[in-house]
């Protein structure tokens, strides 16, 4: 009996390892976008002042 808690807790470690690592992933991908939509936003602000 000593042994499904054992297995629990290491399933339960590796999804929260792997929901983490995407997570991060997310959130690199989130910064790209908003640096490219920042700069999107600055070329078309610089256009119309022009």
């Amino acid at each position: 009996m000593n042994a499904f808690p054992v297995l629990v807790r290491s399933l339960t470690l590796i999804v929260v390892i792997t929901l983490g690592l995407e997570l991060q992933r997310y959130k690199i991908r989130i910064g790209f976008i908003l640096k490219f939509i920042a700069l999107f936003v600055n070329l078309f602000i610089r256009k119309n002042e022009k």
